[in-house]
């Protein structure tokens, strides 16, 4: 199987520009390049379907003061004070008991819960253990976003953690908890109901990746797709729902065709680029 070529792009004072083309070690998913766009402000890189939605609601929710993140997601035009994540730092400590010198007004974290745990054998009390540490990270009144997949893990991937089911990746050796009900979560929901709200996410339109929001009734039978996500719970001190998302700009991903080496998809995605945020893109791929 050929290694997967990323076409990498940055938004360059109103310009998109293709910066480079890279080898991906592996790619445990059938994507290989997802566009998001969020409104006025394009973002391209490797990332499931439910990127757009996370992304969107990070830039638009965040409040002035310091940022405490948790995972390193990129997102466009935020830069972190602290970013904590144990295999890609730039602070690499274990979430789930490390506790940083100061609180922070707000304090993030993009699909990144659910992998806490992953190793030899998971622990399936690593998630909520980070949850019950990084809530206390936060200055009083401080914005607090934290988005998970929700549901069931594929029966292809599926594998047993204690008594829960996980999403299981072989090529990375990675894990992903995905059943935060509220047998799993009740403690901490009941613990933090006062200031801290439990929404739900639903793909509505697989192809098109449209969401809507919903009841937990509604997605606990939903199971991870190719692309990822059909499911998110989004744990948050502000309700989001007041926030239009009729209008998100959908993910557009291409399959294993630029693996295989075809330039003409790639000067496609840079026309899209370019019509999307009406900016320029390098001539060499139009």
């Amino acid at each position: 199987m050929p290694t997967p070529i990323v076409a990498r792009f940055v938004l360059v004072e109103d310009q998109v520009c293709i910066l480079f083309l890279m080898s991906s070690l592996v790619v445990h998913r059938e994507w290989d390049v997802v566009l998001v766009t969020m409104g006025e402000l394009p973002f391209l890189g490797n990332g499931p379907a439910e990127r757009s939605p996370e992304l969107f609601f990070a830039k638009h929710a965040l409040t002035g003061g310091t940022i405490a993140e948790i995972g390193n997601v990129s997102i466009p035009g935020v830069s972190p004070d602290l970013c904590v994540d144990l295999f890609e730092g730039p602070v690499k400590e274990d979430a789930r008991c490390f506790r940083p010198p100061v609180e922070f007004d707000n304090v993030i974290s993009i699909s990144t819960i659910e992998h806490f745990g992953t190793g030899r054998h998971f622990d399936w009390t690593g998630p909520i253990a980070g949850l019950k540490n990084i809530v206390m990270w936060i200055k009083p009144g401080g914005f607090f976003y934290v988005t998970v997949p929700f549901g069931k893990p594929t029966q292809r991937f599926k594998r047993q953690a204690g008594p829960y089911l996980v999403q299981y990746y072989p090529p990375q050796q990675m894990e992903t908890f995905m059943p935060f009900t509220g047998e799993y979560i009740g403690e901490f929901r009941h613990a933090h109901k006062h200031w801290l709200k439990f929404l739900f996410l639903k793909r509505t339109d697989i192809r098109g990746n449209k969401w809507a929001w919903c009841d937990e009734s509604d997605v606990r039978d939903c199971e991870m797709a190719d692309d990822g996500a059909t499911a998110l719970l989004i744990i948050t001190s502000r309700d989001l729902r007041q926030l239009d998302i009729s209008d998100l700009s959908p993910v557009m991903i291409l399959g294993t065709e630029i693996a295989r080496g075809r330039p003409g998809l790639l000067r496609r995605l840079a026309r899209v680029v370019r019509d999307c945020c009406k900016g320029i893109v390098s001539r060499k791929w139009l």
